[in-house]
């Protein structure tokens, strides 16, 4: 596996909201689920943990949404602009975000890990 140079970049596609990790992901997957379907448009999302300490906003502000999803209070962050998924979080996980392994500047280097929720597909 090729391993990218710190800091990772990325961002949203209009280029609103920029952001900046520190560390490496915890893990890189691909999400099969329905409600990733549905908000990727998509046949699964691909994510990747980081800690929440290593993930910052660059620029822009992103908009928050608050739902559920299996079982857990989450939120999700979008671009007001582009309306771009960036990032999430869940109340049951506070040390760590959830960000959209798609809207790194490079992505090269991405390969799952793991395929989650198949039989949901």
């Amino acid at each position: 596996m090729i391993k990218p140079k710190l800091p990772l970049t990325g961002g949203c596609s209009c280029g609103a909201i920029r952001y900046r990790i520190d560390a490496f992901p915890l893990l890189l997957y691909a999400c099969h689920c329905t409600d990733c379907q549905r908000q990727s448009g998509s046949a699964f999302a691909m994510s990747m943990p980081v800690t929440t300490t290593a993930f910052h906003i660059a620029k822009g502000a992103p908009k928050p949404w608050r739902h559920e999803s299996r079982g857990a209070e989450g939120t999700s962050w979008f671009c007001d602009d582009c309306g771009g998924r960036i990032y999430g979080e869940r109340n049951t996980r506070p040390n760590s975000v959830n960000v959209r392994a798609g809207t790194l500047d490079d992505t090269t280097w991405l390969r799952p890990a793991a395929h989650l929720f198949m039989r949901s597909a």
